[in-house]
């Protein structure tokens, strides 16, 4: 709850924080299940940054053009730098 949240030592208040902005920023959600702990919450936080890295790295590859891409029109080099 948010009085135990603001009534928790910095360092707790500063897990509640990053648990907060990566499951928001992730568009995870919060979920019937949340963890109850710090301990739960950090692992869940490196969860959620090694999938969101997965992600971003899977997506970009799939938009990069490829060097066949780039044989086959000369110009998409140019365009692309």
């Amino acid at each position: 709850t948010l009085p135990a949240v603001l009534a928790a030592s910095a360092s707790r208040q500063y897990t509640f924080s990053i648990y907060w902005a990566f499951t928001t920023l992730t568009t995870v959600g919060y979920g019937d299940i949340t963890p109850t702990n710090d301990a739960e919450r950090m692992y869940t936080v490196g969860a959620l940054l090694v999938t969101a890295l997965i992600s971003g790295y899977i997506i970009s590859n799939i938009g990069a053009p490829t060097p066949i891409d780039c044989n086959r029109h000369p110009g998409l080099g140019l365009i692309l730098a």
